[in-house]
């Protein structure tokens, strides 16, 4: 894993990962042609959605294992919410975002890039968005307090 510099956000590289790039047009396909609400449809979208998160907690898990700094790189073209996220202890203490301000940051990108990816056939708006950034706040809380506790 590389540091990320001359990249405006993070999500431009999460897109290319392998997994990434395989669940985003299954989960983009099912939603196009599943018009069932079920229980069974929930679940697997629920699943797919699940997968993409995961993912995105190991994507960047592996970027907080970069040697502390790497974020103040003058390449290094992150916004503020995701040099904290990824490189807290590089970042001067007086440029540090709140925790709650960064994992609602890092969850909003999250549900925002998953949103612009389905795009297409389908229009999602403020459900979708809120149902994908609460998944993913829950999970970005839970990585941070474990991280907090080794």
């Amino acid at each position: 894993m590389r540091p990320l510099l001359r990249v405006e956000t993070l999500f431009k590289v999460f897109g290319y990962r392998e997994q990434v790039r395989r669940l985003v047009p299954q989960l983009r396909a099912f939603l196009e042609v599943e018009v069932k609400k079920n229980k069974e449809a929930k679940e697997h979208r629920a699943k797919l959605v699940d997968l993409l998160v995961e993912e995105f907690i190991q994507f960047t898990a592996e970027l907080r294992n970069l040697p502390e700094g790497w974020s103040q790189d003058a390449e290094c073209r992150l916004g503020e919410a995701e040099k904290c996220w990824l490189d807290a202890s590089g970042v001067p203490e007086e440029e540090r975002l709140p925790i709650d301000t960064v994992t609602e940051r890092i969850a909003a990108g999250f549900a925002n890039w998953l949103n612009a990816q389905l795009r297409g056939k389908l229009d999602f708006a403020d459900p979708e968005f809120k149902e994908w950034r609460d998944c993913v706040l829950a999970e970005v809380k839970a990585y941070d307090m474990e991280v907090a506790y080794e």
